[in-house]
């Protein structure tokens, strides 16, 4: 599976296990503690971020919509796929 967001490209490799974002190794499906939708704004502007948090190191943002609901949709797409836990809404 993978996700674009503008000219970056994350691949989920279930073969591997591993999640590669702009051609670098992030970490494995088992590394992820979390995956998360954050709403942010911006000169009038909301996006919604989802971003994955791995175990060891910080946050990583996979991409956003100004759509809730497509980030909701590609969020929990991202948990099914990788096995992890429900995706969690992260306060501003």
């Amino acid at each position: 599976m993978s996700v674009r967001d503008r000219r970056v490209l994350t691949v989920f490799d279930r073969s591997t296990r591993g999640i590669r974002h702009a051609g670098r190794l992030l970490g494995t499906f088992a590394s992820v503690q979390r995956v998360l939708i954050q709403e942010q704004s911006k000169d009038g502007l909301t996006v919604w971020a989802v971003s994955l948090e791995f175990s060891g190191i910080h946050r990583v943002l996979i991409g956003g919509s100004t759509d809730s609901a497509v980030a909701s949709a590609i969020a929990g797409r991202i948990a099914d796929f990788a096995g992890s836990r429900k995706p969690a809404y992260a306060g501003a």
